[in-house]
């Protein structure tokens, strides 16, 4: 364990898998416990103290901008590895696990441990320790539990020099107050807001529950952490469910294993073995989860997650309505057949990604395991790969289908809305003499000018552009529409003067709907079309208007005084 062969050069052999520490925001995160020790029987105890799960060495890939003072040699040169630590008390120590063998090894071995408090992106220093060998520590104290720090890892000046590529490191963080995983058991479950992400961990969990999957039963409980999850009132009937559990960074590469209960199931249904899985992933895998189910307005769900064989994880969890991709497919690389007067449709072929796993579509639309899209009238299409484990799908690549090289251009159409007198009419803008322009459907025609004729009223057109064997692309489509209406012109009712009134005027044919406009102004229109505000004497004449058009002037009328007695 943890042994590198070393003769006259260094030949590295570790554990290679997914790990954070390349800066300090993006450092891998370690949880104190009491010891350095990971085992239990065949398999591993659950703790996560160093980065990686048996204490091997793995490779520092990381860089530094900052060269402290406290060591002899230059950390900004040199390959490193970021590591974080929440305290749990005012201490922790940090032990140097790193080992070689051979001749030189105990050089090779040794490192420089530099702490930091503060955030990511603006550090202090606070302690440092150089040049320490396996099995050396050092104490950092004065800490503030509940705090980051910082760790950066690096060879030592003498390990640096004598030994560049022996560039491997294992650290272990232990405290006398370990890291608690505060949802170890099904009762004490974390709750799960909808749609909100949570960095959660696995670690220093113990055991709870006979089977990670019940009915049927599969996955040993070794380290298991719990979740709970309710569907929102408004969560509509049939709506699927996506538990998304990405970004794993795990000491080995056994991985996480789930399961997640159905509605209703209690701790001591899981407790006895007898609850039902709706959704169970054993064995274990570090790749992202995204697994569906539906759920039910107002019903709780309980989460599992354990490590494979006492992996221990940190990872980012969230149950919401669609699916969370870190991880999708990159963007397609294609290339482009484009058409020509013989063969006017074009072909997109995907050349990248290629995989058993992936799906190639068109504008989104039907996806399919081929790699050719052909028939392709010009335009613009979006083509994209979709990832059928994960069901994440890549960015577009944008693909222009150009219309055949030497065809004339798509008519450009001007339509004239239509007036109160006229219909309306349309024209090609961008006539061109000697070309042939056909319309779909079939019927109208083109003069000299570009001014069609023959269009039925209130039907849709497009027409291309032939010029010898080649035809353009169909223009946008258009139509021509009727003539505006017209109100009637209203007609008058006059009643003579009586004895005891003066006469009235009525407009037989009114229509609450239309405005009118007497001449001279002054009298207006009310329901049932009698006429108010008249001055007695006086001629008048009214139309009507609909808003766009207006009739024609009506007669002439006039009301008279009421008779003389």
């Amino acid at each position: 364990m943890k042994k590198v062969i070393l003769l006259l050069l260094f030949f590295t052999g570790f554990n290679v898998f997914s790990q954070a520490g390349s800066s300090p925001c993006d450092a891998l995160q370690l949880y104190p416990y009491t010891g350095c020790g990971n085992q239990s029987g065949p398999q591993y105890a659950g703790h996560y103290q160093t980065e990686e799960a048996s204490g091997n060495n793995v490779p520092m890939t990381g860089t530094s901008t900052i060269n402290p003072a406290c060591t002899t040699d230059n950390e900004t040169a040199q390959s490193v590895r970021w590591i974080e630590v929440v305290a749990t008390t005012t201490s922790f120590t940090i032990t140097n696990l790193t080992d070689y063998s051979g001749a030189g090894a105990a050089t090779a071995e040794q490192r420089d441990y530099v702490v930091f408090s503060g955030t990511c992106s603006s550090l202090t220093q606070i302690a440092c320790g150089a040049s320490i060998p396996i099995n050396g520590t050092l104490n950092v104290t004065g800490l503030t539990a509940g705090q980051t720090y910082y760790i950066m890892v690096s060879q030592s000046a003498a390990a640096f020099s004598g030994y560049p590529t022996a560039n491997a490191a294992a650290t272990c963080i232990t405290s006398t107050v370990p890291h608690v995983a505060s949802n170890d058991a099904c009762s004490n479950a974390f709750v799960l807001q909808n749609n909100v992400s949570y960095t959660s961990t696995n670690a220093d969990s113990t055991a709870d529950g006979p089977s990670v999957c019940q009915n049927p039963a599969s996955g040993s409980v070794e380290n298991n952490v719990w979740y709970q999850w309710c569907a929102p009132a408004n969560w509509p009937v049939g709506q699927l469910a996506y538990l998304n559990v990405n970004n794993q960074v795990c000491n080995s590469t056994q991985g996480l294993q789930l399961s997640i209960y159905g509605p209703g199931t209690t701790c001591a249904q899981i407790t006895a073995g007898t609850a039902t899985s709706v959704v169970c992933q054993n064995p274990g895998s570090t790749t992202d989860y995204n697994y569906t189910f539906t759920a039910t307005a107002n019903q709780c769900y309980l989460i599992v997650l354990d490590g494979f064989a006492g992996t221990s994880c940190t990872y980012d969890i969230q149950v919401s309505a669609s699916l969370i991709c870190d991880t999708p497919p990159v963007a397609p690389t294609v290339t482009v057949t484009q058409p020509t007067c013989a063969i006017t449709t074009g072909t997109i072929v995907v050349t990248a990604p290629l995989g058993a796993t992936l799906e190639y579509s068109i504008n989104d639309v039907v996806y399919q395991s081929g790699t050719t899209f052909s028939g392709l009238v010009p335009g613009s299409y979006n083509v994209t790969v979709r990832n059928t484990t994960t069901d994440c799908v890549s960015t577009a690549t944008v693909v222009v289908i150009n219309p055949p090289a030497g065809a004339p251009p798509v008519p450009t159409i001007n339509t004239t809305a239509p007036t109160c007198v006229a219909n309306g009419f349309s024209q090609i803008s961008n006539y061109v003499g000697g070309t042939t322009y056909t319309f779909t459907p079939a019927g109208p025609t083109v003069d000299g000018t570009g001014l069609i004729s023959g269009m039925i009223l209130g039907t849709s057109y497009t027409v291309t552009a032939t010029v010898g064997s080649c035809t353009s692309a169909a223009s946008a489509s258009f139509t021509n529409l009727a003539t505006l209406a017209v109100p009637s012109q209203p007609t008058i009712s006059t009643t003579a003067p009586t004895c005891s009134s003066d006469g009235i005027s009525t407009i037989t044919n009114y229509n609450g709907a239309l405005t009118y406009t007497f001449t001279p102004a002054g009298p207006t229109a009310g329901a049932g079309g009698l006429i108010s505000g008249m001055t007695v004497g006086t001629s008048y004449t009214v139309t009507a208007s609909n808003g766009s058009c207006s009739s024609v002037a009506s007669a002439s009328f006039s009301n008279l005084a009421m008779l003389v007695t």
